[in-house]
């Protein structure tokens, strides 16, 4: 390794061998070349079943564990100048596991310079394989200004959130403060680049922009006003092409690091305060489908789950069977993840086949969620905002499946509290 003095940026690498002595074959590595063993800490199946973990709709943590295999790890990067302040990162501030660094001097494909920081003169052959963490805590609403800012000002962008997040009040989804960078949102983590959370159900699922149009062949024009009459509007809403996955990791609130664990590795953690609606069925519902006549009002009820077809078979309306999978890459994941194998799933082998390297094992897990499909009478779209309160109500206006203005307007009362046992295996 070159000098670090010798660098107007200077560089902390601490070999793992001196770091951590006679470690090298502590890691229950998974027998591949991948530096990183990801583990889901939580949530976790019940001990001695089959039985997927249960949780509520929010509120529950979603926390995951990157482990350091310790014969993969070069040491530390740390940005400095002239004189290197610490080894090791304090609190909101950048690092860099290094992995491999065929040449030495570490280029990191310009990510000092993303950040603002003079960029050392090493060339640019994007060789090294490493990790990026940035130590902090993001929370919506509260500005941030550690991390890749690059990577936080496309999660705070509007035009990139999923369709759900950014329609009208009838289409129901979390939905994140507008206009401010606070490294929370649908894509990348500012402070985590290189990490992948995608899932099969919810706002995660790609589809193609929900059209409002009062026949087919008609551009998208804005909807009506929610309350404001109905208005016959046809909603054209399907699932993209190949099928795709936005990456959730930009959910993610936080981000530590252990320097050494009990078993003398360096781990990088990561949670989430699971909010409401992220992993939920979304559904749009018609009471009045087909011919509008004078008596009976309407010919019959329609609905569409997760831009399926009209008249989509139904799911459970308290519990769902969803998949997470995670993993991580070498250097910023993107923030679509596509069927580009063309199997008819989106995984890790599918960010491979987009020309990214993956740099740790793939956690695959089910989980079952109660109260689930987005709900009517809770027209909430703030995934961290307050519930109705007990005693008030919300109206709420359905979709139009077929134009034919037959849409309604229910309303929905409040309820008093209830004391409920929490759900076990096989109940």
């Amino acid at each position: 390794m070159r000098n670090a003095m010798a660098h107007p940026l200077a560089i902390a690498v601490l070999l793992s061998g001196s770091m951590f002595p006679g470690t090298a074959g502590a890691d229950e590595f998974d027998k591949s070349s991948n530096p990183i063993k990801l583990k889901l800490v939580s949530p976790l199946r019940p001990r001695g079943t089959e039985t997927d973990s249960i949780q509520w709709r929010s509120g529950w943590p979603l926390v995951f564990r990157l482990i350091i295999k310790e014969h993969h790890l070069l040491g530390t990067y740390v940005p400095g100048s002239g004189i290197v302040p610490s080894a090791f990162p304090e609190a909101g501030e950048p690092s860099w596991l290094i992995f491999e660094d065929p040449d030495d001097c570490p280029y990191l494909e310009g990510e000092i310079a993303l950040l603002g920081l003079p960029q050392s003169p090493c060339p640019e052959d994007l060789d090294e394989l490493f990790l990026a963490f940035n130590p902090d805590v993001d929370f919506p609403g509260t500005v941030d200004d550690h991390g890749r800012d690059d990577l936080r000002t496309q999660l705070a962008d509007e035009t990139g959130r999923p369709e759900w997040a950014t329609g009208p009040l009838f289409l129901p989804g979390p939905r994140l403060s507008e206009g401010i960078e606070d490294g929370v949102g649908y894509g990348p983590n500012d402070d985590l680049p290189g990490f992948v959370l995608i899932s099969d159900v919810g706002v995660g699922v790609v589809y193609d922009p929900v059209c409002f149009r009062a026949a087919e062949g008609k551009p998208c024009v804005v909807p009506p006003t929610p309350g404001k009459g109905s208005d016959p509007t046809m909603i054209v809403w399907t699932r993209a092409f190949p099928d795709a996955r936005y990456n959730l990791s930009g959910m993610m609130g936080m981000v530590g690091y252990e320097l050494s664990d009990e078993r003398a590795r360096t781990t990088v953690m990561t949670s989430l305060l699971v909010p409401r609606y992220l992993f939920s069925h979304m559904e749009i519902f018609d009471q009045c489908f087909g011919e509008v006549s004078p008596f009976p009002p309407c010919e019959e009820e329609a609905n569409q789950i997760d831009g399926g077809p009209i008249f989509s078979p139904p799911v459970d309306n308290f519990i769902t069977i969803f998949e997470l999978r995670a993993f991580v890459v070498n250097g910023a994941a993107p923030a679509v993840i596509e069927d580009c194998t063309g199997e008819g799933d989106v995984t890790a082998a599918d960010a491979e086949c987009m020309g990214y390297t993956i740099i740790s094992n793939e956690v695959v897990v089910l989980l079952e969620q109660r109260a689930n499909l987005v709900e009517f009478c809770n027209n909430t779209t703030e995934a961290w905002g307050g519930l109705t309160s007990a005693g008030g109500g919300r109206n709420y206006r359905l979709g139009d499946l077929d134009g034919n203005g037959g849409g309604t307007v229910i309303v929905c009362p409040g309820g008093s509290g209830t004391v409920s046992p929490p759900p076990r295996p096989g109940n």
